[in-house]
């Protein structure tokens, strides 16, 4: 688990904003001009990285460290079909 945020790749901040506008492995590879399985790699990093047990953690996590901004993460919570249920301001600072 990473102990502060410049352990990150410039890489692995973009494909973290990729993961919160929904986009799949496959999109964000060809996005970014990688492999398909490259692009996997670098998320099971982060979410290494970032101690988190899913996408839909991982992006959470991410937006509470301050690595993407509040309309990604609105977008992420919109693609899971939890817009109703996020509370912004009772769940993160």
């Amino acid at each position: 688990m990473i102990t502060n945020d410049n352990e990150l790749t410039s890489l692995e901040v973009a494909v973290l904003g990729d993961l919160a506008y929904g986009l799949t492995t496959a999109q964000i590879a060809a996005k970014r001009s990688l492999s398909v399985a490259f692009s996997e790699e670098c998320v099971n990093e982060l979410s290494a990285k970032l101690g988190a047990m899913s996408r839909q953690n991982l992006i959470a996590k991410a937006f509470v460290r301050g690595l993407i901004d509040e309309a990604a993460f609105d977008a992420a919570v919109i693609a899971s079909g939890a817009h109703a249920e996020r509370r912004a301001t009772s769940c993160f600072p």
